[in-house]
């Protein structure tokens, strides 16, 4: 990698990221990349930018019911970034800082634009000061958030049995 551009380095400078800080896998620190408090402002004004609160209308099957916009889960760890289902981004991966650079400049991230070109609301969580625990992220932010849900849960949406091809299966053992 050669060193960054003239405007680069200025939008680094205005948005918090270190450019000139090495892009280590072992780097264990949310400030080697970015500022967390710069995070926060930008996602703010990315959900405003959004429309956060506001209802949209969805019509399906002849029928039209309002719903909110979407959210999508954003952690940031010591280690890395989890993003909506995982699973966690380290901060050394190049489409990592590309996602922080796009928000931290006032740019909702380019690999959103194709399945929400409207925007999304990012439900934004700072645990920057810790390390990512699978387990302890799972227990966190398993309830209410689409795509997570624990197996009990799950167990417990399914029916008991089915039956196929003539035979009962049980589904639940």
């Amino acid at each position: 990698p050669g060193s960054p551009t003239a405007a680069a380095a200025a939008a680094a400078a205005e948005t918090g990221t270190n450019m000139n800080e090495p892009s280590s896998p072992t780097a264990k620190s949310v400030g080697l990349y970015f500022k967390m408090s710069k995070m926060t402002d930008a996602v703010k004004d990315l959900n405003s930018l959004a429309n956060e609160g506001e209802m949209d209308i969805r019509r399906e099957g002849g029928m039209a019911r309002f719903t909110g916009r979407t959210e999508v889960l954003l952690v940031f760890y010591k280690d890395g970034m989890f993003f909506r289902n995982g699973p966690l981004r380290p901060y050394s991966l190049k489409q990592t800082q590309v996602f922080i650079d796009d928000m931290l400049q006032g740019y909702f991230p380019s690999e959103l634009k194709d399945q929400f070109p409207e925007g999304v609301i990012f439900k934004l969580h700072d645990k920057s000061s810790e390390d990512y625990e699978r387990e302890a992220h799972i227990k966190s932010f398993a309830k209410g958030v689409a795509g997570y849900e624990s197996a009990q849960h799950l167990l417990q949406r399914l029916p008991k049995s089915v039956i196929q091809d003539g035979k009962v299966i049980q589904v639940r053992e």
